[in-house]
């Protein structure tokens, strides 16, 4: 009788066990899956949300350095406007240094495929991981680049034990949270990629492709400012 008592209280806690693990995984929205090293939110790198990259600009270098650095030259100044007497802008140096070596070093503007992994990025930069997670959520804040979380199949269907494992983000830049939250910087964007086309296109010889016209600043305060600095920067260097 006890042996049997002894029996059906350790699968009742069993069961309340894995209740509870049930119950909070709703809660938390974390699932059980067959690889539990696999992040949230990852989705296959051939499902069709993870087909995030579109060219830049034509798809040739010369538009797409000059996209590039308008972009680099975007992020300096929004954080030189916003940065505080004492205190650090938004994007920080650390931001502006990895949107530096993602731009230049794992961007392919034929297709605009970006899937650097987060180490190598960390070796690029020379900061720590933690560093380089904190820079690339500023900069997904701000609207300077978003990702998507990747995972590819491994071993074969049917097979025990985690079929899933964690890739590299996916990187793209579609840059509609920077015109949502921040219209000035990316009027100011929009100018500066309009002058770098033309002076591309200039340097290369070739008939214009009429380039995006550059879009009048916004009367906020952040469009003024960035105004003003950009007025400063290229008095200076002329």
């Amino acid at each position: 009788m006890s042996l049997t008592f002894s029996s059906d209280a350790a699968q009742i806690a069993r069961q309340t066990r894995q209740t509870l693990k049930s119950a909070t995984a709703s809660l938390t929205g974390k699932r059980r899956g067959p690889d539990p090293h696999v992040r949230r939110d990852s989705v296959d790198v051939d499902h069709p949300d993870a087909q995030v990259w579109r060219k830049i600009e034509d798809g040739s270098k010369g538009s797409g350095l000059a996209w590039a650095d308008a972009l680099l030259q975007t992020a300096e100044e929004f954080d030189v406007v916003h940065k505080k007497h004492g205190s650090r802008g938004p994007l920080q140096a650390n931001g502006i240094r990895v949107l530096k070596a993602i731009l230049r070093r794992a961007l392919d503007f034929a297709t605009g495929r970006s899937e650097p992994e987060l180490l190598t990025i960390v070796k690029w930069t020379g900061l720590s991981k933690p560093a380089v997670v904190a820079a690339l959520a500023r900069l997904r804040d701000h609207g300077f680049l978003d990702w998507i979380r990747r995972s590819i199949r491994v071993g074969e269907k049917g097979q025990p034990g985690p079929q899933r494992k964690q890739t590299s983000n996916a990187y793209f830049f579609s840059l509609g949270r920077m015109r949502d939250r921040h219209k000035g910087v990316w009027q100011r964007f929009r100018q500066l990629l309009a002058r770098k086309l033309a002076n591309a296109t200039a340097r290369s010889g070739r008939p214009p492709d009429s380039p995006p016209p550059a879009p009048a600043f916004s009367s906020s305060p952040l469009g003024a400012a960035l105004a003003s600095l950009g007025a400063r920067i290229e008095s200076a260097s002329s």
